[in-house]
């Protein structure tokens, strides 16, 4: 199946200064019985306007990523592994409308976004009347964007090194319908998190780690919860790379479901998953690559729960399925995937 079919249109209106982006995505259905935007049907990811202006500042409206996780930030055409880390799945904002005032030069990367809440993607500006902010920061330590921008390294011939840190904060008005979908394990009507992560590299491997921590309410329920990635990637031929991933999140007191309740002995809301694999561009350039992996969860995966938990590790589109009754643990998965950038 085609994971993912992007057609994109980018370039510059009136002047250099004015900018914009346009992706169109095809991509297949969900799992059955499942609603959502995307199933099976075209649909529009980015559709923004960039005025940059003196000072390296720029003033950024309309629909994109707002700029929380890094993993989520870089492009899915660069990711280390076939798909991101279940932790991002949990905790990214993805795409969302909204307003983002940046500056960035050529070590520093500062913005502030003003927009509707997390995963609000093709989603009415006024929907659930949520409020919400994120400020993002990222420092070079060496090396260039072009670094920042790919989790495999491959193509960067010099060392690269940066730190960032984001925060996050939604509220929901008091008139406010049905809460947020799931964000941070809850559907929660208030939410602040924070994530903070490091990334180097060099000719021939890079390595990469953050950790977030969110902290959400729904009436009068809390919940706390928190995520960890660290993974690496070593080229072992030319034009071949292996590579590994550990990650690990908990959300404190969920409660799954009667349907996804853990066996006896094992944690609810925990993810605790390591995945290896390989990445091999035939073509010696980046325009066609291949990725396969295998990953095993040493813990009992959730997904929803009752009211207001609702974990959002697994998904069809990650491949990784909610474990039921009975289960036992250690699920494990295998992935290929083939991908053509032209």
């Amino acid at each position: 199946a085609v994971r993912r079919a992007k057609l994109k249109f980018s370039g510059n209106v009136i002047d250099p200064s004015w900018t914009y982006k346009i992706t169109l995505v095809n991509e297949r259905g969900s799992q059955p019985g499942v609603t959502q935007f995307n199933q099976g049907n075209t649909y529009a990811e980015d559709l923004w306007v960039k005025k940059s202006m003196e000072n390296d500042m720029y003033l950024k409206v309309g629909q994109f990523k707002a700029p929380y996780l890094r993993e989520e930030l870089v492009s899915s055409s660069k990711q280390l592994t076939v798909e991101r880390s279940m932790i991002n799945n949990q905790f990214t904002y993805g795409w969302a409308q909204g307003v983002e005032v940046g500056m960035k030069n050529d070590t520093m990367w500062g913005r502030l976004w003003y927009g509707d809440g997390p995963n609000s993607l093709n989603r009415n500006f006024s929907q659930n009347s949520i409020n919400s902010i994120v400020a993002r920061f990222d420092y070079l330590l060496a090396g260039d964007w072009k670094a920042w921008g790919t989790m495999t390294g491959y193509g960067i011939t010099e060392n690269y090194a940066s730190i960032g840190a984001a925060f996050e904060w939604f509220n929901q008005s008091e008139d406010r319908g049905a809460p947020v979908s799931e964000y941070g394990g809850m559907d929660a009507s208030r939410n602040y998190g924070f994530t903070v992560d490091m990334a180097a590299g060099g000719s021939g491997w890079t390595a990469y780690t953050y950790f977030t921590m969110t902290d959400g309410k729904q009436d009068t329920t809390k919940g706390r919860a928190y995520g960890w990635v660290a993974q690496g990637g070593v080229d072992v031929a030319k034009d071949m790379q292996v590579f590994g991933r550990y990650e690990l999140g908990d959300i404190k007191d969920y409660e799954a479901s009667t349907t996804q309740a853990a066996a006896s002995g094992y944690r609810n809301g925990h993810d605790s998953t390591l995945t290896v694999g390989m990445n091999y561009w035939p073509s010696g350039s980046k325009n066609v690559k291949f990725t396969a992996d295998f990953g095993y969860a040493f813990s009992f995966l959730n997904n929803n729960g009752t009211p207001p938990w609702s974990a959002d590790y697994t998904s069809s589109g990650n491949g990784w399925r909610a474990d039921l009754n009975g289960a036992k643990g250690g699920q494990w998965l295998i992935r290929s995937q083939m991908q053509l950038v032209f």
